[in-house]
């Protein structure tokens, strides 16, 4: 009974150990946590430094890759034809990236975000979403990742007509089950984000086209997705209300490190993102930095090949160049370059 007793204590000691070191080890990973959040630091000398930690910060999520295609293709069969929408493509695109896609119609496009959002499925290739497979996702899953994961912006709008402006936004939280005061705030706070509040805001039967896609913008982020999807949210719009909603989904990437995939035809929009697809035949054929080579200023300059508007940065003086553009990027490829001046 004496051995069995001293045995019991000595495990009991060696028990207690190690939960000691693993509270220990665990204030540690929370003071690191800390000493990266500058409103904790209590020193005038450490807020100083505030710039470059949050930029070292942004590193860090640069290395986090939201989306991935490997080898993605997608096969129609309608009427016995054979339609290629997506051809072997394959891309990354990291945490806090404005990705826009460029192209003709039927260029696969929207093909590309369908997949990425689970509307569609690949016939071949694997997509990864923060490096998870989905090849092997259900139903059920693709659900879950639109209601946690993924928001999506399309160019129709989409919005239900026997609802508010407030009741719209607030429909992806009610369909994960959340009520009450919180999912008021929640909307409210959206709202303001997209420059419109829940009182001023009108019903989609009155609203004006730049209203609602503010509304379906205020939708697709009001659940807080770490990826958004946006299917020509411009193209029923004028260009300058067009230019705001571009500006609005900008700014979802400075502020709140989103990543955004856009879609679109129009060339100024697509050069307000950090990277620029061209697109053609379901393929990519062309990449670009586009704000490292013009700066934060949206701009309208572009080259038709073979069918496909090319902003001019992909072009150099004997025709398509993709190392021109590369040379433009940023060492630390995270700050754009200087803005281009006026033309």
């Amino acid at each position: 009974m004496v051995v069995i007793y001293e045995g019991s204590r000595m495990m009991n000691k060696v028990r207690w150990r190690s939960q000691a070191s693993r509270r220990a080890r665990h204030a540690r990973q929370c003071a690191n946590v800390q000493a990266l959040t500058p409103s904790v630091w209590p020193f005038a000398c450490l807020r100083q430094s505030r710039a470059a930690i949050l930029v070292a910060r942004v590193r860090m999520e640069k290395q986090i890759t939201m989306v991935t295609f490997d080898q993605v293709s997608k096969i129609y069969e309608r009427g016995g034809d054979t339609i290629t929408g997506l051809d072997r493509v394959t891309v990354e695109v990291a945490k806090g990236d404005f990705c826009a896609f460029i192209g003709p119609s039927g260029c696969g496009k929207s093909t590309l975000l369908n997949l990425v959002g689970g509307l569609d499925v690949p016939t071949s290739g694997d997509i990864l979403l923060a490096g998870r497979s989905t090849s092997r996702f259900t139903s059920d899953d693709w659900t879950r990742i639109r209601r946690e994961t993924v928001g999506i912006v399309f160019q129709a709008f989409h919005l239900i007509p026997g609802l508010t402006a407030a009741e719209n936004v607030a429909f992806p939280l009610l369909l994960r089950g959340e009520r009450g005061a919180s999912v008021q705030a929640r909307v409210e706070e959206v709202l303001e984000l997209v420059s419109m509040t829940a009182r001023r805001a009108p019903s989609p039967k009155r609203a004006l086209g730049r209203e609602q896609q503010r509304v379906a913008i205020a939708r697709a982020i009001v659940h807080q997705p770490q990826i958004i999807l946006a299917d020509e949210p411009t193209g029923n719009l004028d260009s300058q209300h067009g230019a705001e909603i571009i500006v609005l989904l900008r700014s979802l990437v400075q502020r709140f490190r989103k990543t955004v995939l856009l879609v679109t035809h129009s060339t100024a929009a697509a050069e307000a993102a950090d990277y620029v697809w061209a697109m053609k035949d379901g393929r990519l054929v062309a990449t670009n930095a586009a704000r490292a080579c013009h700066g934060s200023r949206v701009m309208d300059l572009s080259t038709t090949i073979a069918g496909v508007r090319f902003p001019s940065c992909f072009m150099n003086a004997s025709g398509l160049s993709v190392s021109r553009a590369k040379n433009c990027w940023p060492s630390a490829g995270l700050v754009p370059g200087p803005s281009s001046p006026s033309r």
